[in-house]
């Protein structure tokens, strides 16, 4: 009950959160209006067209304007746009001068992938309090304008209506003001769909300007032609033959300055991958000139060749020993015939081989016969020992250029002088090429310089009886030999800088153009359109107070009886009712003095009776269709979710992609957040129902207190101040519901980072045959000439020059020649054998050596002189018995090399090759090896010693492969391993009788390049050691005296020596007949063939979780929403709109229990000036004090003078419901007589427990 004290009470003057000024309620008389009024008749003092709230003048009270309609605000959106827009500006302006962003950082992902989407998902969040409370007041502003019929004013709702059904009704019924606020709303929505596109990663061709450091730079001025050895020969070989590894600097035929950017931590220049780099360096270009010469033989007496061009002339000695005429012939010499002859090219004077016109003779004998048309020869076996040859000559002249070239060599820009190369003449560099080529000839199987020369084309020396085909070898052979000698010999390091640019590949972030180009454009617009609502939709202050509670339209409606008494009665009526009963009606609002109010203004309200279907409104979100989809729709996406994760992972990523069409990238980047959007707007539904109803969910469980009920409006609140709100009063349902909506608007932002395109290896499952097979066991020893082959010098080629290993090759690995099975290929992969980048993954079977050495104690063996050799300086090993009753050869070893210097090193072998070996057991060593330093100059001075013993095996591993197409080379980013535990011994102790499993070490000492330079400590080791000492491993003389150092680098030596004897002479294809193994089939093997262009979409790992984690959180809160809050048999009806609110507060003691004479305001529960208060002032006043309510039937008590003034039509109206039966009515239809009660029943909102009500004041 309202305490009779309360005398005067505070007034709103403001916004809710102003302090209003004090007015005496006495002073406040209910107003007496009977005269229709129109606009104008507004009070001047309280002018709605004023900005914000108007100011008190008078005494007039202020009109309401919510914070989000203020012109602060509307101006602030606004500038948020433009600001918004010009940040994208900038940002595409930087990314368009950068070729992107920034490099894409794996950290970063989520930063601009949610980073966008979240901004607008804010924007949104705050637009939605413009679009409600434009929608919310717009019937009052229709109101405030003049008088307006009921369908424009107190039944207008376009709150309810979905935005998009709104926005089309708005359209049609010219409410621009409407419309405008409801659009944008939705184009936020659309550009936070079009924000998870918005960047995208690219991969972009950068150019970066950069100080590059030299590495070496041409200078020939020490250049020592006695320093040449056959490095030049054997690098041109391996680079022709082999596809060996050019050094840094040496490309097509040209040398240039090498220069590099980065380093690795020892100092080693490094070249990332996917980088060019570029700049101006001088560049070095042999280039060698032939031509044919006149060809002039001397008979059967002599095996000479004359040739001659031009006053040049060169005889061409053959060798007497030949028992007929070289086909061949070549010959260094200058322009007057002389030449040096081999080997005392040494014994030139430097100043005379400097200064020589070097010229490259040579001839070719096409063809010999007996048919005297020719040049004779002497051939003893033909008649007369006279041959006649079809004879072509050659002399050839070096020439060289250098210019200013860039490194990729396209193009020489102009000629330059390099100062270092100067005093080196092109003759020189011919000289010396040639000079390697003949001492190559002592570590090759031939012996002829020509037969060197025109080896190094692996064409061979066959198809050079046409001149251009010898003058294209010659020329290409020379060239090239001449690159390697300057690389080699004319370089030195350098410290100079050149400026130059780098070029890299990089994956960096850039803007999509067309998300790009759409969100700035909507930006621009929305920029325009929210300041033109700004200025267009004040006045914004239309209503005396907040009406969004029951409460707050309640004490606006107090003081419009007349509006009031034509809802008598119409609390359970449907609102189509409501519409034919008010449809002759006009309304309009004024605000007058301190009074504000709705004006009716019409013809007498006549309502319907008879008749009444009594139905229950539910809308979309609490029907049980919508109720079914909160669960649904969660379940099926987080299945679906799951399994796209699970392929996604199993097979790097889910689809194959065709990057071709641009605009199939739509189908991942735009539809999830549509779907999301989707399941957000259907929990918006659910949670706009589930506020809707909460307070009449309240009142129907009766006795709810005002906070609870009538003064609660979650509407006007974000959701998280509500989610708080609710909390604090215990309203689950609501708070279920507002904490989905509160996390709802990250579904959008985490499916931003969802799926990812990128290029990822796909995998199809192919077979690999086996081209060839292992012929190790042969009869013959197989490393006996194996050894002495040309192909065994490459393993040390490559342990000297740090090259790349021949095919099939890989350090110790031999493995054997396959080829893909074609009839295994995909269909889609038909053509990946000849496209480069493309690669096979295999496990295949592979050779090894295991040499397996272990020290021998030193109390097996004694060291000293060799007593069968007096004439040198040569030590002894003697092994008088080793462990099991093995034995070495002459129980010895033996350096076989004078040991002559103090302090110097020497070596040894010994085998047991020449011993019967039938007896010995099989884990008998079969080498021997010392190595040790003397301390003298003399054998009886050994420093330091060791000895070890070895029983090498060849072992058959797995090894996994990684071959590049269609080159069939080894991918070295991924080199060949070998599987663990997968080693088995295919070869142990002996191949046959005494023939060892692996070479000896004299074999080794073969397939040893022996051009170390070596000093005296080392002079005296075998060419194996030194190999381990001046090559790539770089290991120290000394350090070699540690035992397991010494095991170690003989393993590793040994071992690549042996693979490439195995290589390439150890296995023969499968057409040749069958090898020791008796394997009749070429093996099959499984692989799997990669395609690296294949471009995939993945589901990111993260996001999905955090997106499963966020639907089943949403699916739960819907749940507990749904289940805590009543929504059948509460509302008849709609109650967003002005009039269906007012008809549950019809015929109420909240406004006055009956309808009052002459229209006049009743005394009811809210007393006069309330209108202006807020809820706080209200609640300060004492309005509605330990007062509950309750929405159900009422009993309506009629006095004499009310019962006289009611209408025949609402007699029989309100007689329809009766005091029994009334919860029964439910979507029925009961057709009552009037009886002319004085009681009746009424559905609506009333206080609880007042039986005799007065005004508290």
């Amino acid at each position: 009950m309202l305490s009779q004290k309360i005398k005067h009470y505070r007034l709103a003057s403001g916004p809710e959160a102003s302090q209003p000024p004090d007015i005496r309620s006495e002073s406040l008389e209910p107003a007496k209006i009977h005269t229709q009024a129109g606009a104008n008749e507004i009070s001047s003092s309280t002018s709605l067209l004023a900005e914000g709230n108007t100011s008190p003048v008078d005494g007039a009270k202020r009109l309401w304007v919510p914070f989000s309609l203020r012109r602060t605000t509307l101006l602030s959106f606004t500038a948020l746009f433009v600001v918004l827009l010009s940040a994208l500006a900038t940002i595409w302006r930087i990314a368009e001068n950068n070729h992107g962003l920034s490099t894409v950082n794996p950290s970063n992902y989520y930063l601009w992938t949610y980073g966008p989407t979240f901004v607008f998902t804010i924007v949104s969040a705050l637009w939605g309090q413009v679009q409600y409370r434009t929608l919310q007041l717009f019937p009052w502003r229709q109101m405030s304008r003049g008088s307006v019929s009921a369908a424009d004013s107190v039944l207008l709702d376009y709150l309810s209506p979905w935005n998009v059904s709104a926005l089309f009704k708005s359209l049609k019924r010219g409410h621009f003001m409407v419309s405008v606020p409801i659009a944008v709303s939705l184009v936020i929505k659309l550009m936070t769909v079009l924000s998870t596109g918005l960047f995208v990663v690219n991969d972009v061709q950068l150019e970066l300007t950069k100080e590059f450091q030299v590495l070496k730079e041409f200078n020939g001025n020490n250049f020592d032609l006695f320093a040449l050895d056959t490095r030049t020969y054997f690098k041109t070989w391996g680079a022709a033959q082999y596809n060996f590894s050019n050094p840094l600097g040496v490309a097509d035929g040209h040398v240039f300055e090498s220069f590099f950017s980065n380093t690795s931590p020892t100092e080693t220049p490094i070249y990332l991958q996917n980088t060019t780099y570029q700049a101006t360096v001088n560049v070095f270009t042999p280039s060698l000139e032939c031509w044919e010469t006149s060809v002039k033989t001397f008979g059967n007496k002599s095996y000479g060749v004359g040739l001659r061009i031009d006053g040049y002339a060169m005889v061409i000695n053959g060798d007497r020993d030949f028992s007929k005429f070289p086909p061949l012939g070549m010959v260094l010499g200058d322009s007057d015939g002389n030449t040096p002859s081999f080997p005392a090219y040494y014994n030139f004077d430097p100043v005379n081989i400097t200064s020589t016109d070097w010229r490259l003779w040579m001839y070719v004998a096409t063809s010999i016969h007996e048919n005297p048309n020719g040049h004779p020869v002497p051939y003893p076996l033909y008649p007369n020992g006279t041959a006649y040859a079809d004879i072509i000559g050659l002399m050839c002249k070096l020439s060289y250029s250098t210019n200013r070239g860039t490194v990729t060599l396209t193009a020489v820009e102009h000629p330059v002088k390099i100062p270092g190369l100067v005093n080196v003449s092109a003759s020189t560099i011919l000289y010396g090429s040639y000079l390697s080529v003949a001492l190559s000839t002592d570590h090759m199987e031939t012996e002829e310089i020509a037969d060197g020369l025109l080896n190094i084309d692996e064409a061979g020396p066959q198809n050079i009886s046409d001149i251009r085909i010898l003058t294209d070898r010659v020329t290409k052979s020379i060239q090239a030999l001449a690159v390697q000698l300057t690389s080699e010999y004319l370089m030195v390091p350098s410290t100079s800088t050149v400026t130059g640019t780098m070029g890299s590949k990089e994956t960096r972030l850039t803007l999509r153009n067309e998300a790009f180009y759409a969100i700035i454009s909507i930006l621009g617009l929305l920029a325009l359109v929210s300041l033109l609502f700004c200025i267009f939709f004040f006045p914004s202050a239309v209503c005396s107070r907040d009406p969004g509670s029951i409460n707050g339209i309640g004490t606006i409606l107090a003081n419009s009886p007349e509006f009031m008494d034509s809802l008598s009665g119409m609390g359970h009526a449907p609102k189509e009712e409501l519409r034919k009963a008010l449809a002759s009606q006009t309304y309009i609002t004024i605000a007058k003095g301190d009074t504000f109010l709705i004006k009716q203004n019409g013809p007498e309200v006549r309502k319907s009776a008879l008749t009444i279907q009594l139905s229950w409104w539910r809308p979309f979100g609490a029907a049980p269709l919508a109720r079914a989809l909160v669960f649904f729709i969660p379940i099926c996406l987080l299945v679906i979710l799951e399994i796209l994760y699970w392929k996604s992972r199993s097979s790097d990523g889910f689809a194959n992609i065709n990057t071709r069409s641009g605009y199939l990238s739509y189908t991942w980047i735009y539809i999830p957040p549509l779907v999301m959007l989707g399941v957000r707007s259907l929990y918006e539904c659910v949670y706009f129902s589930t506020r809707v109803f909460q307070p009449y969910h309240e009142l129907k469980r009766g006795h709810a207190s005002p906070e609870r009920s009538i003064m609660d409006n979650q509407h006007r609140k974000l959701a998280i101040v509500g989610v708080w709100d609710t909390l604090t009063k215990r309203q689950w349902s609501v708070m279920a519901a507002g904490i989905a909506i509160l996390i709802g608007p990250s579904l959008p932002i985490v499916v931003s980072g969802l799926y990812n395109v990128s290029n990822v290896a796909s995998a199809s499952n192919i077979t690999l045959t086996q081209m060839n097979r292992v012929t190790i066991g042969d009869e013959r020893y197989f490393y006996g000439s194996a050894s002495t082959s040309n192909d065994a010098k490459l393993g040390d080629m490559t342990i000297q020059y740090n090259l790349s290993y021949p095919q099939w090759t890989y350090q110790d690995l031999s493995l054997p020649k396959l080829k893909i099975n074609e009839a295994s290929l995909p269909d889609k992969m038909a053509n990946a054998l000849n496209v480069s980048g493309y690669f096979v993954k295999a496990e295949v079977p592979g050779l090894r050596l295991n040499m397996g050495c272990e020290e021998l104690p030193p109390d097996a063996y004694v060291t000293g002189p060799d007593p069968d050799n007096d004439d040198i300086t040569s030590i002894v090993v003697n092994i008088p018995r080793l462990v099991n009753d093995c034995e070495f050869e002459s129980n010895s070893i033996k350096t076989g090399r004078a040991i002559l210097h103090e302090n110097s090193y020497f070596s040894g072998f010994a085998a047991t090759l020449s011993l019967n070996t039938s007896g010995l057991p099989s884990s008998c060593p079969t080498i021997a090896v010392m190595y040790g330093k003397l301390g003298g100059p003399t054998p009886d001075t050994v420093e330091a010693i060791t000895v070890i013993t070895c029983t090498p095996k060849v072992e058959q591993v797995d090894v996994s492969i990684r071959l590049s197409l269609p080159s069939y080379t080894f991918d070295l980013s991924s080199p060949p391993s070998v599987v663990p535990g997968s080693a088995t011994t295919l070869i142990g102790e002996y191949i046959d009788k005494q023939e060892l499993a692996g070479p000896e070490g004299e074999r080794i000492s073969d397939a040893v390049l022996d051009i170390y330079p070596g000093d005296n400590s080392t002079n005296g080791l075998r060419p194996l050691f030194k190999s381990i000492i001046y090559g790539k491993a770089a290991i120290s003389a000394s350090a070699l005296l540690d035992v397991n150092t010494l095991k170690q680098e003989l393993q590793n030596v040994w071992g690549i020596i042996t693979a490439q004897m195995i290589n390439s002479q150890g296995r023969e294809d499968y057409d040749d007949p069958l090898a020791f193994s008796g394997i009749k089939y070429r093996p099959v093997y499984s692989a799997s063939l990669i395609n690296p262009f294949s471009t995939r979409i993945s589901q990111n790992m993260i996001s999905t979780r955090i997106l499963q984690a966020i639907l089943a959180t949403m699916m739960l809160c819907g749940a507990i929403s749904i289940f805590l809050i009543n929504t059948r048999e509460v509302l008849p009806k709609n109650p967003l709109s002005i009039a269906a609110a007012a008809s549950l507060l019809a015929d109420s003691r909240i406004l006055g229990s009956s309808t009052t004479s002459n229209h006049e305001r009743s005394k009811g529960m809210i007393p006069p000036g309330s209108e202006w208060c807020n809820d706080e002032q209200l609640k300060e006043r004492g309005v509605f004090h330990e007062q509950t309510f309750t929405l159900k039937w009422w009993d309506v008590k009629e006095s004499n003078d009310n019962t006289n003034n009611i209408s025949d039509s609402e007699s029989q109206r309100d007689s329809a419901v009766l005091n029994n039966d009334v919860d029964g009515l439910s979507g029925s239809t009961t057709s009552i007589q009037s009886n002319a009660a004085k009681t009746r029943k009424r559905f609506g909102i009333d206080a609880d427990d007042i039986d005799d009500f007065n005004s508290p004041v």
